[in-house]
């Protein structure tokens, strides 16, 4: 093996670790999205139930940054998906096409020869994460609108009649 390829395989492995811990630090965030969401779920419901006088502007506000924070979770998502897709994998490519074998690109095709096979599509994780976070931003926004309606309505019986 000559010294150019040994450089270039050198950069395929830098180049594919780098890939791993990427994915890693995108479920890890993920992780970290759930676990904010989770506490703020059980801090919400708590207070409502604890302290249901004062609740409705705690809870209007736990609401929206529980909405914020789906908003912030998906776009995350959305970020590493695209880096992961777009920026790895086709470096990750082109490097292949250097190398006498192309691992990731008969992986490809592998996975889409099997999906086509089996008249299936690629339901991927990141897709599911997205999906919780947008069914997330829903409950969230139904519970600030479920605090948003009757305080209206007290206020509109209250200082307009």
């Amino acid at each position: 093996m000559d010294n150019e390829a040994k450089i270039i395989l050198e950069e395929y492995r830098i180049y594919t670790e780098s890939k791993d811990k990427f994915i890693d630090r995108s479920f890890q965030t993920n992780r970290h999205y759930f676990l904010v969401i989770t506490g703020l779920c059980v801090i919400l419901v708590l207070f409502k139930q604890f302290f249901p006088d004062i609740a409705i502007i705690f809870t209007m506000f736990l609401s929206f940054a529980g909405m914020g924070i789906a908003i912030l979770w998906y776009l995350n998502q959305d970020t590493y998906s695209y880096l992961i897709k777009i920026k790895y994998s086709e470096v990750l490519e082109k490097i292949e096409d250097k190398l006498p074998e192309a691992p990731n690109k008969m992986e490809h095709e592998v996975l889409k020869q099997s999906l086509k096979k089996r008249n299936a599509f690629l339901f991927l994780f990141s897709d599911v994460q997205k999906f919780m976070a947008v069914i997330l931003f829903l409950l969230f926004l139904a519970y600030f609108l479920l605090d948003l309606i009757p305080f209206f309505i007290n206020f509109a019986k209250t200082y307009l009649s």
